[in-house]
């Protein structure tokens, strides 16, 4: 009988209606009859011509030593009649933990010939790690270097790669045993690789030799025919990871040059990657996005001139980041893919114009075909639509070693492996991986598992519980952090805790981020209710619904100990008072010392004491901005006078103007005029009268200032805000902000001092010993191009800024430099805000003071609650 036709699917998307699931838009590759004994290198050998190719198969990246063709398959052949005379065979699993290096290549090839197992492992893992794997595999031999042995468990043989007995099994003696005799069937297990996953529970999958010859099948037919010696492929991932070990697969089929990352390349990280690019003329990549990232980094150098493709996965790429790569490499194409350990190659990019679809992992591979589906009721969904992957292919995995139960969750009933990534495929076929169902953390393209983790925190004895998060890094991709309750009265530090992990795990697991918490969100059943942990990072306490400060707490005085604010300022300041200036007039460059500025503000306090003026007194100050202001509003505030900047609503009792701003003043109100001959002579210091400061009693919650809003309600009305108030934002920007460079920081303060944001930086330029540059007379009527003027004009290191200035300082045809401003920016590493894209360093380290959309981090004494107006 004639077998039946498949159900036909769409050629745009590849989705078949009648079954749910998307086929690959790749041409079918053939491959052997799944029951045709044949194994992985028997497969390769059949695709390579004859003779072999002369070219390097490997290179090292490091000593530049070279493993041809002929000499990988002859070296091969040796020693896998070395191990069957040593008594290996199929079915033994052999557990390597040995760094790259050309030698690795050849004894993949040798296990495989002789139908063994090659369980590969991170030579960086402890003991502990190592051993626990070793027993996961079933490992019957492993094979390490001198430096890794000492990791291995006791009792299991060990062959070191370091050795000279190795180094002889490596040349050609055609006595003892054929391999040929030995028969090895696709179904036989090829590799045990680890994988964490969909449960976080660090797992032995096994890889049969038909997944990868269905690799190699794939490689040698879908891309390009090589041309013999000429392209080179830099492999960035180790050999022990899946994705090297599908790479040297691929270089060998391929016909090219694998240049393998070794030595002191790997320990320089990225910047050895990059400079092995360059010396080796290679003309692929195969890279994490971290590596991609450093490729088009502001201080990068490296020109890549041969290079013609950047293959890129383990992680997601940012968007940005792809679209500054093809803006420096227009000539190299980026090729996004995606896969597992568990289901192999699941999609990439392979032309230019599937390249040019950012965001997406490309197209579903050949002999693949994929499910999405609802998460909730497990039914399959169409094109762009999210839901749950499914894979289904010659490559997926035959199952985790010994655990039922991970299998029986893993895969569904009709054998369709769950990925635990939720994805969907658009109109053109392209995936897209939207997010993570498991739970794992991916940091730089290596798998976390959190429960490991866990597990490791809660044996330090001054923990009770313990949970581990990913948080969002822009190089790493995510960083794991732990949430740590501590034993009642434990004084265990963020650092013992880190340091405590740092020593039981490989490198790139660590805790790079401790949380101590009250608690740990738990289901009735014991389970982490890792969704909510999200809510520790951001703040919230579901018990208050409240958003609490990530900041540190900043101690402030007693709240009853009687206290003004600039009582309070001058306690902060050194003795002596700094020498240069406290603020500069913007306009006129005049300038007004701390020393001045203090002497000033006592003067002006004792003359208004005098003149009979009392704690609780409302002054209404209407006046332009000037040095003197700043001046008047300390004297005031000695005094537990009240500064306000409406006359009616605030009940003021008496005014303080300038001659042009005086007529505007209601009938009757007492004023003092700024610009008079009476008020220049109360700033000057008179040793006699009364010491205001140790006569008059303020207290903090006594009212500083009353400022005008409107509030909720869109009517104004009058704030007041008490010297406690402004004490906290004193102790916060003294505490919090970095200790100042006394006379070299400058800040450009746009807002109005009768501004709350304006009011506010006065108090902190203070306090942090800087000079506040004012705003003042031409150079505020010449509004946003005065005031970039101004800030060229005093080189000032931070302004204050509305959105309008932001965004004048990145016109088209801004002709500003603000070089002391990006210089600062630089200095404090100031972060780049999400969406801000190319934008310069002093536009990105300005204040916006404005109504901005974007998000503010809760001071260091705030609380936010959130709530729903229509739940009310």
């Amino acid at each position: 009988m004639a077998a039946t036709a498949p159900a036909p699917a769409d050629a745009r998307s590849g989705y078949c209606a009648a079954t749910g699931a998307f086929r690959s838009l790749r041409p079918a590759v053939p491959l052997p009859p799944p029951d045709a004994p044949l194994s992985l290198p028997a497969f390769v050998a059949s695709l390579l011509p004859s003779p072999l190719p002369a070219h390097p198969a490997f290179l090292d990246a490091a000593t530049g030593e070279s493993l041809s063709f002929p000499a990988l398959l002859s070296r091969a052949r040796a020693l896998a009649r070395a191990l069957l005379r040593r008594g290996l065979g199929r079915g033994d699993v052999a557990f390597v933990l040995a760094p790259a290096g050309l030698d690795v290549p050849v004894l993949y090839f040798a296990l495989l010939t002789l139908g063994a197992v090659v369980c590969p492992a991170n030579p960086a893992l402890t003991a502990a790690e190592v051993t626990h794997l070793a027993a996961l595999s079933g490992a019957s031999v492993a094979f390490a270097v001198s430096p890794t042995a000492a990791k291995l468990p006791p009792g299991l043989p060990a062959v070191l790669l370091d050795s000279d007995e190795f180094r002889a099994s490596l040349q050609s003696n055609k006595d003892g045993e054929d391999t040929a005799s030995v028969v090895v069937r696709q179904s036989d297990t090829a590799a045990i690789q680890f994988s964490s996953g969909t449960t976080g529970q660090v797992k032995a999958a096994a890889l049969p030799h038909r997944g990868f010859i269905a690799m190699a099948a794939g490689a040698r037919a879908l891309f390009e025919r090589s041309r013999p010696g000429r392209e080179r492929t830099l492999l960035t991932a180790p050999l022990f990871h899946s994705m090297g070990f599908a790479v040297v697969l691929r270089g060998v089929v391929r016909e090219q040059t694998t240049v393998v990352v070794t030595g002191a390349v790997a320990r320089d990280g990225v910047k050895g990657v990059l400079a092995a690019a360059e010396r080796w003329a290679v003309t692929e990549i195969t890279a994490a996005p971290p590596v991609v990232m450093a490729t088009v980094a502001k201080d990068a150098t490296c020109s890549l001139r041969a290079l013609e493709r950047v293959m890129c996965g383990g992680a997601p790429l940012p968007v940005s980041a792809a679209e500054r790569f093809r803006r420096r490499f227009p000539g190299v194409d980026l090729c996004m893919g995606y896969g597992s350990t568990e289901g192999g190659g699941i999609s990439r990019m392979m032309s230019r114009e599937e390249c040019a679809r950012m965001g997406s992992a490309g197209r579903i591979s050949e002999n693949v075909e994929v499910k999405i589906i609802d998460t909730a009721t497990g039914k399959p969904l169409g094109v762009c639509q999210n839901g749950e992957l499914l894979v289904r292919g010659p490559a997926v995995m035959s199952g985790y070693v010994g655990d039922d139960e991970a299998n029986a969750a893993t895969f569904d009933s009709e054998g369709w492996l769950k990925t635990g990534d939720l994805c969907y495929i658009d109109q053109d076929g392209f995936l897209f991986v939207v997010d993570r169902l498991k739970e794992l953390i991916k940091y730089k393209g290596y798998q976390v598992p959190p429960a490991e983790l866990e597990l490791v925190l809660q044996s330090l004895p001054e923990v009770v519980d313990a949970a581990v998060m990913p948080y969002p890094h822009e190089e790493a991709g995510q960083i794991p952090i732990a949430l740590v309750v501590r034993q009642p009265g434990s004084k265990v530090t963020e650092e013992q805790v880190m340091d405590h992990v740092a020593k039981r795990v490989a490198p790139y697991k660590r805790i790079r981020k401790v949380l101590f918490v009250d608690s740990i969100p738990k289901s009735p059943a014991g389970k982490i209710l890792r969704r909510q942990l999200t809510n520790y990072v951001h703040g919230y306490s579901a018990a208050t619904g409240t958003f609490r400060s990530l900041r540190p707490p900043v101690p402030l005085p007693p709240p009853e100990a009687p206290l003004s604010l600039p009582a309070f300022v001058a306690s902060l300041l050194p003795s002596p008072p700094p020498a240069h200036p406290a603020f500069l007039d913007a306009a006129t460059g005049e300038s007004l010392s701390y020393p001045a500025f203090l002497s000033r503000a006592r003067a002006l306090a004792g003359a208004l004491r005098r003149r009979g003026l009392a704690r609780g007194d409302v002054a209404f100050v209407l006046a332009p901005a000037g040095l003197d202001v700043p001046v008047l509003y300390f004297a005031l505030l000695t005094l537990g006078a009240v500064v306000a900047h409406l006359a009616a609503l605030s009940g003021a009792s008496v005014a303080f103007a300038v001659s042009r701003t005086a007529a505007k003043l209601p009938p009757g109100l007492p004023a003092v005029l700024l610009d008079s001959d009476e008020f220049r002579a109360s700033l000057q210091s008179n040793g006699g009268g009364d010491d205001t400061a140790s006569i008059v009693t303020v207290r903090q919650s006594d009212t500083a200032a009353i400022q005008f809003s409107s509030g909720t309600t869109g009517r104004v009305k009058a704030v007041a805000l008490p010297h406690r108030g402004f004490i906290a934002m004193a102790a916060g920007a003294r505490g919090l902000f970095g200790r100042p460079r006394p006379g070299r920081e400058r800040t450009l303060l746009t807002a109005p001092l009768f501004h709350s944001m304006g009011f506010a930086f006065v108090l902190r330029g203070v306090v942090r010993e800087q000079t506040t540059v004012v705003v003042t007379g031409a150079v505020a009527r010449d509004g946003v191009k005065g005031v970039l003027a101004a800030a060229e004009r005093w080189a000032v290191t931070e302004m204050t800024a509305a959105p309008p200035v932001v965004t004048a300082a990145v016109a088209k045809d801004a002709t500003c430099s603000l070089r002391a401003l990006a210089a600062a920016a630089r200095r404090c590493r100031c972060p780049r805000p999400r969406g801000s894209g190319d934008a310069s360093p002093a536009s990105i380290y300005a204040w916006v003071i404005n109504k901005s959309k974007s998000s503010v981090v809760l001071g260091a004494t705030t609380k936010l609650k959130i709530i729903n107006i229509n739940s009310v």
